[in-house]
């Protein structure tokens, strides 16, 4: 055995000893289910990957469970859920989403060693690269930007999976320019950094332009086509999911948050002191002869850059922020190398530099391990599991029907203040709110309406002017929602219920109590004829309208020009000239709710039907000539026969998936093509042996 290899291997083991030594294995292999921050409400989706979507060959589709219908996975990264639902194959399934929450945590030394590979730094650089990323995994200044540890148990492993393969990504790119080749590796890295995060593959497109601009200028146009070939072929690979996600942009919902950053210390905490100091001897060694070490600067430029851009991109700011703190720490591996190769044995130098290392960062932490320990026990080892577990099999008992659940802050003690949107995986039952904001086109009123039907509201989204509390209006909006169960929790929102009647008390655990509202329907024919709206802002005006409650009985209807199935139309957003107009009708309305699909008998053929499912154009019906979008971001139809039927997919889907399986197909074919020329040149050589012994 080589001793760099020895070297290599021994360090790999320092490392996850380490790692093990925090995510304890008797923790990540139990059965409870992960709580703590977002992590508990993702635990939704991975059921939802694992059990509706995957067993149907999707990536992609419906779901009735968050947002009061949301396309899940059209807007986020489906990469880690199916993994994880794969895995949940021979385990556990908390187990595989265990796994799959601590997987780029794992995989970030790996990587960190593998990137500087491919930069071509020669050893003991790699290895010590492994060991400083500790250094930013185990941050403690942060607990959202993503990347590190505190990050990841907050809910951001996906960003932390695809971190860990986007400086692959770039190295290997270096290694393209360097050497003319790789560009199908490039590729396939790539396609997973997309699949798991938007914002690495934005940094890594950026990072790759800056590559070939600072490139010398006679390699501009090879480097130039090795990036076109390496992103036509993920853009192929990602089609299934990109194709979809670019053509309904428009129904986004948007989510810029900016952070405040207490401080360059906040960046460079003094657990990064030796990544400073090891950066500074890098850039004095190798500045004037190493474009490896002109290169990692430039990343941490960029980094800033996009930083600062992020406002004008309605991007979240923090999230570029990691890529100059491991820009860094790949940059103090190399200066930390010169010094380390000055010294013999070399091998043991490195051990003990590393080991080293695993002293500074293991005496610079503080509750990290204390927050493992709570996500990774799970729900189940809570004090008041007892109260929560009684809660949902009390809720898995009663008939089908969309619930509102009180935010509270004291729902910590369940394992995060957002255990309630984990419900639909307990129970079988849709909650309104959830996850994935950005993927709820009726996020904002989900939201709206929470604040007016909690002590304590979150209010997450910047731009959205929240309410006050107002159990009046809320009632109206639940209505509106077709919301037929309350989970109600402070003594404020249980007092005002209790005092209107249109309100059942069904059962009460400690201080959570459960109220019974309506049996609606999904489908109904409005009380008055819908208004035509024509404005080049309808969010707006459905905020508007969904705030005047005396309108709400009166569905908008969004459209491009008059159409002359609307007696009343309105220009603009300007509601105060709306006329109530009675339907008159008596109709009965039967309704059979599908994963994806919504099946309607009406009597009143021609009258219009609302249908309180979110707008969304993979959306498409049989028995009306089209789908309206009406406020607040719902459907409504005009049925031309007694019977309706929407149904969720559409052609997009079909081109993305074909494209991605043309692109799968030409991988494995390109792949295995010098292993068929081998055998091929073999067999035309045993062809002439033979006839050669023949002659003789």
């Amino acid at each position: 055995m080589k001793r760099g290899f020895l070297v290599d291997l021994v360090s790999v083991i320092i490392i996850f000893s380490f790692l093990l030594s925090s995510f304890k294995p008797e923790l990540i292999f139990s059965g409870t289910t992960v709580s703590g921050g977002d992590t508990g409400s993702h635990n939704y989706l991975f059921y939802h990957m694992r059990t509706q979507l995957l067993p149907n060959m999707k990536l992609a589709g419906w779901s009735h469970d968050w947002y009061l219908g949301f396309p899940a996975f059209q807007f986020y990264f489906p990469l880690p859920y199916a993994l994880g639902a794969l895995i949940s194959n021979f385990v556990h399934p908390n187990v595989a989403t265990k796994i799959i929450t601590v997987l780029g945590t794992f995989l970030l030394p790996v990587t960190a060693y593998f990137s500087m590979r491919m930069l071509n730094f020669q050893r003991p650089v790699p290895s010590l690269a492994a060991f400083l990323s500790l250094v930013f995994l185990f941050i403690e200044s942060n607990s959202v930007w993503g990347g590190n540890i505190p990050s990841t148990l907050s809910g951001e492993f996906s960003y932390s999976l695809s971190f860990a393969f986007t400086f692959v990504f770039i190295s290997s790119l270096y290694a393209s320019f360097v050497k003319g080749r790789y560009e199908l590796r490039n590729s396939v890295i790539f396609s997973v950094v997309v699949l798991t995060h938007i914002y690495t593959s934005i940094f890594s497109v950026a990072a790759s332009l800056f590559m070939v601009l600072l490139g010398r200028k006679k390699y501009a146009q090879k480097n130039v086509i090795i990036l076109a070939k390496t992103y036509a072929l993920s853009a192929v690979l990602v089609s299934f999911w990109a194709v979809p996600l670019l053509l309904d942009l428009d129904y986004k919902t948007d989510f810029g948050y900016r952070w405040a950053v207490e401080g360059i210390s906040a960046i460079f905490p003094a657990i990064y002191l030796p990544v400073i100091l090891f950066s500074l001897i890098a850039i004095k060694t190798g500045k004037a002869k190493d474009n490896r070490v002109f290169l990692l600067l430039c990343l941490m430029l960029l980094s800033g850059a996009l930083y600062l851009a992020s406002e004008f991109m309605g991007l979240v700011d923090v999230r570029f922020l990691p890529f100059m703190q491991f820009s860094g720490v790949l940059l103090a591996s190399y200066g930390l190398g010169e010094l380390v190769k000055n010294y013999r044995p070399q091998s043991i130098i490195t051990v003990a530099t590393g080991l080293l290392i695993v002293l500074w960062v293991n005496s610079n932490t503080s509750y990290i391990d204390s927050w493992i320990d709570w996500n990774y026990s799970g729900f189940e080892s809570r004090g008041s599991w007892k109260q929560f577990n009684e809660l949902n099999d009390f809720l898995r008992s009663l008939p089908y029907g969309r619930m509102f659940h009180e935010y509270s802050p004291s729902h910590s003690k369940f394992g995060t203040p957002r255990a309630f949107e984990a419900i639909p995986m307990f129970t079988g039952k849709p909650v309104i709110e959830g996850l994935t904001i950005e993927s709820g086109l009726t996020a904002p009123f989900a939201f709206y309406l929470q604040s007016e039907l909690s002590e304590s509201p979150t209010c997450p989204i910047p731009q959205l002017r929240c309410s006050y509390f107002d159990a009046l209006n809320g009632t109206e909006h639940l209505k509106l929602f077709n919301i037929r169960y309350v989970i109600a929790t402070s003594d404020k929102l249980k007092n005002s219920l209790d005092n209107i009647t249109q309100y059942k008390k069904l059962r009460s655990f400690d201080e959570i109590s459960v109220y019974e509202l309506v049996d609606g329907k999904y489908a109904a024919v409005p009380k008055y004829e819908p208004v035509a709206v024509i404005t080049t802002d309808w969010r707006n005006a459905s905020m508007r309208w969904f705030k005047n409650t005396e309108l709400l009985d009166v569905p908008l209807v969004f459209v491009k020009e008059p159409d002359a199935r609307f007696s009343q139309t309105v220009y603009g957003n300007d509601l105060q000239n709306v006329n109530k107009i009675p339907v008159n009708a008596d109709c009965d309305v039967e309704e059979t709710l599908g994963n994806e699909s919504l099946r309607i008998k009406t009597s009143c053929a021609g009258k219009p039907l609302l249908i309180k499912i979110p707008y969304f154009p993979d959306w498409s019906v049989r028995g009306a000539d089209k789908i309206y979008l009406a406020s607040p971001g719902f459907m409504l139809v005009f049925p031309d026969s007694a019977e309706v039927e929407l149904k969720y997919g559409s052609i997009a889907n079909e081109a993305g998936n074909l494209l991605t399986l043309a692109g799968l197909v030409f991988v494995v074919f390109y792949s295995a093509l010098p292993v068929l020329g081998k055998k091929l040149q073999s067999y035309g050589h045993g062809k002439h042996v033979k006839k050669h012994k023949r002659d003789v």
